[in-house]
Order: structure tokens, then C-alpha cells, then sequence
């Protein structure tokens, strides 16, 4: 695992649950601050089908965050993190900048949530990030969205409250990829001594 890949993505230790609730809870905050609203995990009841018997089943979809007040519709957002790193996105990631975040939000994300969202007369709004920190368009686009209504209730400038929450954002994540790597490495009680002679 040179490049770091399994260590940033793997499920054994739950630091990417522990990552996409702390990401979550930071941008929930600022929806606060901008009184908009905001709930925490609502259930949303939409239709979905099933992958093995193409069924349409009803069921409750748990959005990470539900906007109430954005001036028009409710706004569902949901949290990912994905890594450039992995197969299917290396090529696109190795040119563009964003390209896994943009591809995962698009591909996984709005496919899979958007049109049943939209149905209930809610908009949905992916924010996907990479493991190395770049955001999926609409992800910054939700961050200038919030950042307006902070910095209209706290009267400050947007670009401040931008910067603020780009920065508590990007720590959070850098902090939990850290934790994943130092997670998989084992203590040094339990490594193997090596004597230089």
C-alpha cells in the first residue's frame, strides 16, 4: 500500500465513519450559524430499486443533512469521501484536479439520490470530498451558499467565513487520514527489532 490507498479507504477501524460524521457536523454547524435550519438525519421517504431484482421498493432515505430555509426548496445534502487513488478514477485524477470527487458525485451520488429527492420537491446537493482535499463543484458551491447566509447573520465578509470553514474542513480531514494511517500501523512494542551490526 504504497501510494496510501487501502490505508485512507479501509472500513476496519471505522475512521472513515468517524471522518464522515466529524466532516458532517462541521458544515452542520456553519448551516446553523447561517440560520438555515438545518436537520441531522432526517429520514426522507423515497422510492429506490433493488440491484439484484430491479424491484422498486419504498424505504426511508437518511440524508446527512436537510436544509429547511434556503430562500426556495429544502436542499438534502449527503457527505462522501472518495480517493483518486483507486482504479477506476487514477487516470482522470492524474489530469484534473477534482476529477474522483466530481465523478463520485456525479456517478454515485446524483444517480443514485437525485431524481427521487427531486420528486418530494427537494434539491439535492452532493458534497464529496478526496482524500487529499479537493471538493466536487457542487460541494463548493454549497460552501458559498452557507458561507452568504453565516456572513449575513454574523455580519461578517463571506470570504472570511469561506476561508473559516475551508480550513476546519480540510483539518478535519487531513487529521482523520492520519489517524487511518497511524490506525494500521502497529505499535512499537509489537514491531520487529532489527540490529545494525
Amino acid at each position: 500500500d504504497a501510494g496510501g490507498y487501502h490505508a485512507l479507504t479501509c472500513k476496519r477501524y471505522h475512521t472513515w465513519t468517524r471522518r464522515h460524521d466529524s466532516l458532517r457536523d462541521i458544515f452542520y454547524y456553519f448551516c446553523q450559524m447561517g440560520r438555515l435550519n438545518p436537520k441531522r438525519e432526517p429520514l426522507i421517504p423515497t422510492e429506490q430499486r433493488d440491484h439484484t431484482t430491479g424491484a422498486i421498493r419504498d424505504t426511508n432515505t437518511r440524508s446527512d443533512i436537510l436544509l429547511l430555509s434556503t430562500g426556495s426548496r429544502p436542499c438534502a445534502i449527503d457527505f462522501a469521501v472518495t480517493s483518486p487513488l483507486q482504479s477506476l478514477y487514477i487516470n482522470g485524477a492524474a489530469k484534473e484536479a477534482g476529477f474522483a470527487a466530481e465523478r463520485y458525485a456525479e456517478d454515485v451520488k446524483e444517480s443514485k439520490y437525485a431524481n427521487e429527492f427531486a420528486k418530494l420537491g427537494i434539491d439535492f446537493k452532493p458534497m464529496v470530498l478526496e482524500t487529499f482535499g479537493a471538493v466536487c463543484i457542487k460541494g463548493k458551491e454549497l460552501i458559498k451558499f452557507v458561507s452568504r447566509s453565516v456572513a449575513s447573520c454574523r455580519n461578517i465578509s463571506v470570504s472570511s467565513v469561506i476561508q473559516r470553514m475551508n480550513a476546519q474542513l480540510s483539518c478535519c480531514l487531513m487529521r482523520y487520514n492520519a489517524h487511518a494511517i497511524m490506525e494500521r500501523d502497529p505499535p512499537p512494542a509489537h514491531r520487529a527489532v532489527r540490529i545494525f551490526l
